[in-house]
């Protein structure tokens, strides 16, 4: 309950926001490697004031298979003003749980620790993903 009560909290303050309808993606940033594999990732960056509120995206899948699912909510939020990083991580079953944990878990660091370059409030960063 208390997770829905956020998702439709966090929708209703999402629809409040003016949309904007410019931002750039960049394609295919690198966020981790792990035993020569390249984690990546795509920016949706918004115009707009800095440092920005950023949103890690998570795509659906079990762990197991990528979706496309996330590229129209990422568009939506940056248009929203919020940068978006809409991630990829190591799927299963060559991979085995909690490395997908572990890979998102390094997005946030990746954020957190590139704020400054990146235009983000390293204190004001969501996730947002479902299976």
């Amino acid at each position: 309950m208390k997770l829905l009560f956020a998702f439709a909290l966090l929708i209703t303050g999402c629809s409040s926001l003016p949309l904007k309808n410019e931002f750039h993606l960049v394609e295919n940033q690198i966020y981790k490697t792990v035993e020569g594999e390249e984690l990546k990732g795509d920016f949706y960056i918004p115009e707009g004031k800095r440092p920005m509120p950023a949103v890690l995206l998570v795509h659906g899948g079990g762990w197991n298979k990528r979706t496309g699912d996330m590229e129209g909510i990422a568009k939506d939020l940056a248009k929203s003003g919020y940068f978006v990083f809409n991630i990829t991580y190591r799927l299963a079953p060559k991979h085995h749980f909690p490395d997908q944990v572990n890979d998102v878990k390094d997005a946030i660091k990746f954020l957190k620790r590139e704020a400054s370059r990146l235009g983000i409030d390293p204190n004001h960063i969501a996730g947002w993903g479902y299976s």
